[in-house]
């Protein structure tokens, strides 16, 4: 028996199992409106130029679904990248119920990037909350060996999205347990409206004795370092607090540049 067949014996146990008849359903309705879908593709020349008006920078939002075609005598997960790209929630859904493994790697893209490419990254390349959630249902991991202990698809966000998307891609985030590391990638990565949404939320600016996020931003290697050390004292992040029995400004000499050290010492200075 060829792997083919096996797959496919596979799906005809998993289709016959309770519970798959509306999963099918979904298909034959997605295979009957997609011959639609490809009419409206033509449209007038002007259409398509509005369409492809840009936002440069973030992406603010996913583009709309197009209904892809499940394939049951093909392999579940490659379908479950091309849906996760076509922004195609409910075939996402549907290929994970029919038994695809939320775990899945691929192996081309393992092999070119610089992060382990999960299913979770992927869709939060894409901002794809409505996505992420889904994979979140169906146990997707979000975290895995490399980087160690760091969740791919807030990484994701914290690089690619709006600030809404960042902030619901924490949600359900095992780095959410501890805030101040969601604070330290986002200072080392994100830009300054990233920072400022994460405070605003709640994230802590510094864990007395242990952490700051002025350390943080003054050891990143950021152009905009001293505008991000301005905007963490406008919100309150504490310029006296103390590391390892020494204050800020003292723990970081030799840590960092003398201009960083200074701005901080002065802000500290103004403060007591």
């Amino acid at each position: 028996m060829t792997i083919l067949d096996e797959r496919a014996e596979e799906m005809a146990t998993r289709l016959r199992a309770s519970g798959t008849s509306r999963v099918r359903g979904r298909i034959a309705r997605r295979r009957r409106t997609r011959g639609a879908l490809t009419a409206l593709a033509v449209v007038p020349l002007v259409a398509l130029a509005v369409w492809g008006i840009g936002v440069a920078g973030r992406t603010p939002a996913v583009e709309p679904a197009r209904g892809m075609e499940i394939r049951l005598d093909e392999p579940l997960e490659p379908q479950v990248v091309d849906a996760i790209g076509e922004g195609d929630v409910d075939a996402v859904r549907d290929l994970l119920a029919l038994g695809a493994d939320p775990a899945y790697i691929d192996e081309d893209g393992a092999a070119t990037a610089d992060v382990v490419p999960t299913l979770a990254y992927r869709a939060m390349l894409r901002c794809d909350t409505a996505v992420l959630r889904v994979l979140d249902e169906y146990g997707a991991p979000r975290v895995t060996l490399w980087p160690p202990d760091e969740d791919l698809a807030v990484r994701a966000a914290m690089t690619f999205c709006e600030p809404e998307a960042l902030l619901a891609a924490l949600e359900a985030s095992p780095m959410a347990a501890t805030p101040e590391r969601v604070v330290a990638l986002a200072v080392e990565e994100a830009d300054l409206l990233a920072v400022n949404a994460l405070i605003a939320a709640g994230y802590p600016t510094e864990i007395e004795g242990r952490w700051s996020a002025l350390a943080s931003a003054a050891q990143a290697a950021r152009a905009d370092r001293e505008e991000l050390i301005s905007l963490l004292l406008s919100l309150g992040a504490d310029p006296a607090a103390v590391i390892e029995g020494e204050p800020i400004a003292e723990w970081l000499v030799g840590r960092t540049s003398s201009g960083v050290v200074d701005q901080i010492a002065e802000a500290a200075e103004v403060a007591s």
